[in-house]
């Protein structure tokens, strides 16, 4: 019989734009659609279940593009200084990033979806410039 399975889920809440205290649940690499990227999935600070959960860091593609290798280490370097992350990328690493904490940016696209879009220094929290 049709839906004989179907038992309720709780759907995930959806963030709103803004910023969010978040804690890195699991770091992995993989294959998206072709390309290696490494995906970072974190829980929000209040324990509530929301979407988005992750982001993806994708590795450069080709290696003489200038503006894709400033563009990784940007968001690599933005990634790293929001967390507090050392060392490379390797397993060992990964699983020593699980737990840390940082300040990410939620945004809307213009499609409509909620991405992460930035992330927060933490010398910038712990040291706020006056403007």
């Amino acid at each position: 019989m049709f839906g004989e399975t179907y038992q309720f889920v709780q759907p995930p809440l959806k963030a709103t734009g803004g910023e969010y205290d978040v804690t890195l649940t699991d770091v992995k690499e993989r294959n998206l659609k072709g390309y290696p990227v490494l995906t970072f999935t974190f829980e929000y600070e209040d324990k509530k279940n929301r979407v988005p959960n992750s982001f993806d860091l994708f590795d450069v593609v080709d290696k003489t593009d200038e503006r894709q290798l400033r563009a990784f280490d940007l968001k690599a370097s933005k990634i790293a200084l929001c967390f507090g992350l050392k060392g490379s990328f390797n397993p060992v690493s990964y699983e020593l990033w699980k737990g840390k904490k940082g300040r990410i940016v939620i945004t809307r696209s213009r499609d409509g979806f909620l991405n992460v879009t930035d992330f927060v220094d933490k010398a910038e929290i712990n040291n706020p410039v006056e403007q």
